[in-house]
């Protein structure tokens, strides 16, 4: 450890000295700065990073270290490892010495790590560690000028400080969540509060929820519950939070002014997702996804797709009536182990999250008998009671007549917040002392059909609410029962309530108002805890469900599936198709609309959920609604890389061609030739394809001529037919352009231009110029799938012909895009194009460390594609420090893995240049990876 009594201090920041001493030889100088900021190291190590090519590195390190003892006794200490023992300002900077707690670490940075020093006849290693060290040490000083700036005497202080935070130019860019910070640290109207929105906007806005258009309701009774949770909360530890109690207690109200309160006090982004009408964890994980505006692709795990998106972003998510999601903590460890920014609330009736911490809620106090009108009034529950009177007498008081009263209804509901609401509603028609006796005698009924058993005040008091309501209010809130949240355009046009009614029944409390929805529109329902008394009222139920289920699957059918429109009305969607395929109707078309909006949100998990859902409901195996149903699965288990599952389903679909239309059999037929390229058989997905574009002709489908065209396009290029590939394309476009959509014009486009990177038919100046026409004309599109394909295929021709500067930006640019989209396959792709460029600017750690961390996503995703070209990235390096694994990396890809001809090309033509002939047998997939991946973790010098 740094000695306290030693009298000198190394420098690092800004030159390179040591106060104190006037003894300045830098390599020295640098052995000591390496020192002290890497700790104990070996003398081995030591020799090889300063010493790479001396012919006897052990005799100058000797010298070196001789000369230390010379003019800094003390200041190093070992023998075959050697260790600083003076303090210095970077040790101080990063917490690691004495001055971490005496000298405030934004006041340490006084420039560069080690600048302006020329270091000669060192490691490239030791060169790297440099450069690294050098960002590291100037992120910890902006994070310390955040923080002083946070704590400052004074605005202007405080914007001195962002102003210091924002110029460290060599940090890493700002995160959104640092820009935040500073935005909120920055004075108003100064230049860094404009450069900071500016840069906020290329970011895209923050996913967060629009807040409520109503004013949330002032929290009665639960104080020492909300400062018990916003205790549990500050520790940063404590990150899963579960509130219990019976429906209608107050779990959500509670929770819901948590997220308030944490909001105020943190800043954090806060969301709330009700998952009442859910049907299972994974659509909790996909409400969370559309909620957040994430662009994800599940590969089959909707939580982990989740957790990627959204990274070390901080967030505090409530989800909201989780008990009929037995499952749920599974997903939510996942996302927790993922994301350690991320809080999470649960409310259910059921206790079920180990290792959270539970609060579980009953009654609102109430008061003794016998008590005073001013001690009956700070009661909660008679407090609650009285706001939900003055809805009707706007005078009522808790006065000498009506203290009792109040007090004994609240007594007998046991301080049941929903229950006293809807007794208070009561006083539009009864007095107080009614009020009560009614209470009294259904409670007293309630309790001797079941044996008094169970708790019985909520269901009491709707019932005699619902007694209470005129013929069409009963009516109209038994009808909306059946909705999973309604617009009151929606609620007007399955029921004829109309806004009038819906306020009414509001008053009445017995609609609560949602937040908005993504379009801005109003949401209301029926809360969930009432919703199965209030349907079972319902007249008529059948035509109810049946115009429920005819206006959401029309509104399915006139919008996008990917739009938020559909979003919006998921889960309401979801039922309707199910009613309509459990009544035996042919809603194909909406199931295939319903499939799309799965899997162009990337939303594959809930996806298949939802459809083995539909397939528990069909009243006959053999409709063409079950063909329907049955491609579905088969579409989404090969879009979760499940190929087995896929192939199985569609040949089930195939073997019964006596029942199923052409039309189901020809999706089953593309199916199975993707599943077959997904398992490397390229060629035999050819006929498929091809049997399916003879179907898809027949029914003059025309769009789907189109895309199975591609298809077949897209197996000759993986086999290495490009010319057949291109003129494949090239039909397209001359015979069908103006029957092509925009989006399939764009694809076709897109894919005829990677071709010809692919195939090298033209000179590599010509390819980047048809790639840059392509990313012009489609520069509006530029968050499209095949926009950001065609872009990684051209950072990769800019790193094939070193054009590195054009390549880092283009590599900068498409990480703002992907931001706002989190398309998984093309964030990997642009990780693995930056392993690329960190080994070709000679950053080797940096690149390993990287190669490392996109391994991990790439082996839990089955992503055979992505590992080939993260082997091809990588492979340089393992032929350059370790050949004989080099060699077997890239044979891994030309005879294990499943390849494209252009990646199986470049693997031999690495080889060739390393002289190397690809022959013997196939080496062990596994056994050769984990010694990449081992090869990866080997120490490095840098930090």
């Amino acid at each position: 450890m740094p000695s306290k009594t030693l009298p000198y201090r190394l420098v690092t920041l800004g030159s390179l000295h040591v106060e104190g001493s006037d003894w300045r030889p830098v390599k020295a100088l640098a052995l000591l700065a390496y020192l002290s900021v890497q700790g104990r190291t070996p003398r081995r190590r030591l020799r090889e990073l300063f010493w790479p090519e001396a012919q006897d590195p052990g005799a100058s390190l000797r010298v070196l270290l001789g000369s230390f003892r010379k003019h800094l006794p003390g200041a190093v200490q070992g023998e075959e490892t050697v260790e600083a023992l003076l303090d210095s300002d970077a040790a101080a900077l990063l917490g690691l010495g004495k001055y971490a707690e005496t000298v405030p670490g934004a006041g340490l940075y006084a420039g560069s790590f080690l600048a302006g020093t020329q270091l000669s006849e060192i490691s490239t290693e030791l060169a790297e560690w440099v450069l690294e060290t050098r960002e590291r040490l100037a992120g910890a000083a902006r994070l310390a000028a955040i923080r002083a700036a946070e704590v400052a005497g004074s605005p202007a202080e405080a914007n001195q400080w962002a102003e210091r935070a924002a110029s460290l130019v060599e940090a890493p860019p700002l995160e959104p969540a640092e820009l935040e910070r500073l935005l909120r640290l920055a004075a108003p109207g100064g230049l860094l509060e404009a450069e900071l929105r500016r840069e906020l906007v290329e970011f895209g806005p923050p996913p967060v929820l629009a807040p409520p258009t109503t004013p949330e309701p002032e929290l009665l009774g639960r104080e020492r519950e909300l400062d018990l949770l916003l205790l549990t909360l500050s520790n940063g530890q404590n990150r899963l939070v579960e509130i219990t109690g019976p429906g209608g207690i107050g779990k959500s109200t509670l929770a819901a002014a948590l997220l308030r309160e944490q909001a105020d006090l943190s800043g954090v982004p806060v969301l709330t997702v009700p998952l009442e009408t859910a049907q299972s964890a994974s659509e909790a994980a996909a409400r969370m996804v559309v909620a957040l505006k994430l662009q994800v692709n599940d590969r089959g795990d909707g939580w982990l797709a989740l957790a990627r998106a959204w990274g070390n972003r901080p967030l505090l998510a409530l989800l909201d009536g989780a008990e009929g999601l037995p499952d749920l903590g599974r997903g939510i460890e996942t996302l927790l182990v993922n994301c350690p920014e991320v809080r999470v609330v649960v409310t259910s009736r059921v206790q079920r999250l180990a290792g959270a911490i539970h609060l579980t809620l009953d009654g609102l106090g109430v008061p003794a008998a016998g008590e005073t009108p001013e001690r009956v009034a700070r009661s909660a529950a008679a407090q609650l009671f009285v706001r939900g009177a003055r809805r009707y007498l706007h005078d009522f008081t808790l006065d000498e007549a009506h203290a009792p009263l109040v007090a004994a209804i609240v007594r007998r509901l046991d301080g049941h917040p929903l229950a006293t609401v809807l007794s208070a509603t009561w006083m539009r028609v009864y007095p107080p002392a009614q009020i009560h006796a009614l209470i009294l005698q259904d409670l007293t009924t309630l309790r001797a059909e079941s044996g008094g058993s169970e708790r019985h005040q909520l269901r009491a008091v709707f019932e005699r609410s619902w007694k209470l309501l005129e013929p069409a209010e009963a009516q109209a809130i038994s009808a909306l029962a059946v909705f999973q949240g309604f617009t009151p355009a929606a609620a007007l046009a399955v029921t004829h309530t109309t806004p009038g009614l819906l306020k009414t029944l509001l008053t009445h409390s017995l609609l609560r108002e949602l937040p908005v929805d993504s379009r801005g529109q109003q949401r209301l329902e029926v809360p969930p805890v009432l919703a199965a008394q209030a349907q079972a009222h319902l007249k008529d139920a059948e035509a109810v469900l049946n115009t429920h289920a005819a206006y959401y699957l029309d509104h399915l059918m006139a919008h996008a599936p990917e739009s938020d429109a559909v979003n919006d009305e998921r889960a309401n969607i979801v039922a309707a198709v199910g009613h309509a395929v459990s009544r035996g109707r042919d809603v194909s078309a909406q199931i295939d609309t319903l499939l799309a909006s799965y899997d162009r949100r990337g939303l594959l998990d809930s996806g298949a959920d939802a459809f083995y859902a539909l397939k528990e409901v069909l009243p006959a195996e053999n409709s063409e609604v079950a063909g329907s149903v049955l491609v579905g699965l088969a579409w989404l288990a090969n879009q979760s890389s499940r190929s087995a599952d896929a192939e199985n389903i569609a040949i089930s679909v195939l073997k019964r061609a006596d029942v199923f239309s052409n039309a189901v059999q020809m999706k089953a037929w593309n199916i199975m030739a993707l599943s077959l390229i997904n398992r490397n058989d390229a060629a035999g997905s050819i006929p498929l394809f091809e049997k399916a574009l003879e179907m898809s002709i027949g029914l003059g489908d025309v769009q789907r001529q189109l895309m199975y065209s591609l298809n077949i396009s897209v197996s000759k290029r993986i086999l290495g037919d490009y010319i057949g590939a291109i003129e494949i394309v090239n039909g397209i476009l001359e015979n069908h352009s103006l029957l092509m959509t925009p989006g399939t014009k764009m694809l076709a486009e897109g894919y005829i231009t990677s071709i010809y990177y692919y195939s090298g038919l033209i000179k590599a100046e010509e390819t980047k110029k048809l790639l840059e026409n392509f990313l012009n004309k489609y520069e509006d599109q530029n968050r499209s799938r095949p926009y950001m394909v065609t872009k990684i295929i051209y950072i990769n021709l800019l790193l094939d012909t070193m054009y590195f500067k054009e390549a880092e930006l283009a590599i900068k640019g498409l990480s703002v895009i992907l931001e706002g989209t989190k398309t998984l396959d093309i964030t990997l792709a642009h990780r693995i194009s930056r392993i690329r460029l960190l080994y070709l600017r000679y950053r080797k750690s940096q690149a390993r460390a990287e190669a490392l961390a996109v391994f991990q996503v790439i082996h839990s995703l089955y992503d055979e594609d992505g590992l080939c070209e993260w082997l091809l990235a990588c492979a340089p390096d393992l032929l350059d420090s370790d050949l004989p694994l080099g060699v077997t990396a890239l044979r891994l890809v030309t005879d294990v893995l499943p390849r494209s001809r252009f990646q199986a090309d470049r693997a031999v033509s690495l080889l060739e240049r390393a002289r190397i002939q690809s022959a013997g047998t196939p080496p062990d997939r596994r056994e050769t990876l984990k010694r990449v991946e081992d090869f990866l973790r080997r120490p490095q010098p840098s930090l």
